[in-house]
């Protein structure tokens, strides 16, 4: 009953240190629930991605471990279409 307590006692502390469990439920939040510039600026996506392809990439790889077959959080799959989509858009547009 006490490691029972104090594992509740240090899950709460965490919750109020951490709101996210995880760095992809993170990353999956910030892709599936914001929009337009203001996930542009969450994600930290530059002018400068669109001028350099190198950036872009980098950036893209940088999201690789939310792609549903390394990551099981049930929004993966919407998140990484978003990223593909994003890097789509930052190709497409820089150019």
């Amino acid at each position: 009953m006490r490691d029972m307590f104090r594992f509740f006692l240090n899950y709460k502390v965490r919750l109020k240190e951490e709101y996210f469990l995880s760095d992809e439920a993170k990353a999956i939040y910030e892709l599936t629930e914001f929009d337009g510039e203001q996930r542009l600026k969450k994600l930290g996506i530059a002018k400068d991605h669109y001028k350099n392809l190198k950036m872009a990439k980098t950036w893209r790889s940088k999201y690789t471990f939310i792609y549903p077959d390394r990551c099981s959080h049930v929004n993966a799959t919407q998140a990484s279409a978003v990223v593909n989509g994003l890097y789509e858009g930052v190709i497409k547009h820089g150019r």
